[in-house]
Order: structure tokens, then C-alpha cells, then sequence
């Protein structure tokens, strides 16, 4: 759950309406996980592709798919907003940086180091209504 309307009103910073706000809780975790971090699932192939703040050095995910466990590490030591030079899981170089998750109870290590050229394919982005940018 999140809070919303966080009130600035002298005497009431910081309160705030709304405070088990489920449904925007569940969005702010969707966009956190598939936007900002770019873990992308289709079937049993997964993507991992990030668009984070180039300070960040990296981050962990812990996924559980069905009864197998994956710890991916994201290394930023390059410092980029995008873009994926790596991707190995348990130390074999996955092709287009797709990783095909196995329901095996084994517990397997994905390695991504983020970098300025590529090899996982960047979402298309489109020119959507009003100008906006869309991404399909």
C-alpha cells in the first residue's frame, strides 16, 4: 500500500489521505520492476533491460520461477541510463541477452553488465496521441 495526497499544509507536512491506496501500490511496483529495472518475462524467455540513473551501480533481483531460484546482478560499473553488453547465466553467454528460465529446483546465477552498445534489442518507442511517446 502507498499514501497519497501528502499534505505540505503548515501543521500537517508529510500526513497523508488515501493511506492504503492498493491499487496505485501495485502499479508503482509494476513500473519499478518492468520500467525502471526492465525485467521483462514472455513465456519461459526473460529480458532484463534497465533504464536506471547512471549513478546507480547496479542492483539484485531474486526471481523465483516455479521452483528454481535466479539471483541476477546488474552491474553499472560503466555508469549508463541504458543498454546491456552482457548477459550470462551460470556462466554461459545467453544469445540477444535472453535468458530461458527452467523449472529445474536449481538455483542458477544470471550476470548483466550494462553498457553503451547493446545486444538486447531496445523497446520500440513510437509517437503516440497528443505527441506522447508510447512504447510497444
Amino acid at each position: 500500500a502507498v499514501s497519497a495526497d501528502i499534505y505540505n499544509l503548515k501543521g500537517s507536512e508529510g500526513r497523508a489521505g488515501w493511506s492504503w491506496y492498493t491499487g496505485a501500490a501495485a502499479w508503482m511496483y509494476r513500473i519499478w520492476l518492468e520500467e525502471v529495472l526492465g525485467f521483462e518475462k514472455r513465456g519461459e524467455k526473460l529480458t532484463i533491460r534497465p533504464s536506471i540513473h547512471e549513478r546507480w551501480n547496479g542492483f539484485t533481483i531474486s526471481y523465483r520461477y516455479g521452483s528454481a531460484k535466479y539471483e541476477i546482478v546488474v552491474d553499472n560499473s560503466g555508469h549508463h541510463c541504458t543498454g546491456v553488453t552482457l548477459v550470462e547465466l551460470d556462466g554461459t553467454i545467453c544469445p540477444g541477452g535472453t535468458i530461458t528460465l527452467c523449472d529445474d529446483g536449481q538455483q542458477h546465477a544470471v550476470a548483466i553488465v550494462m553498457g553503451s552498445t547493446s545486444i538486447v534489442e531496445p523497446l520500440p518507442i513510437k509517437a503516440g496521441n497528443n505527441g506522447r511517446s508510447t512504447i510497444s
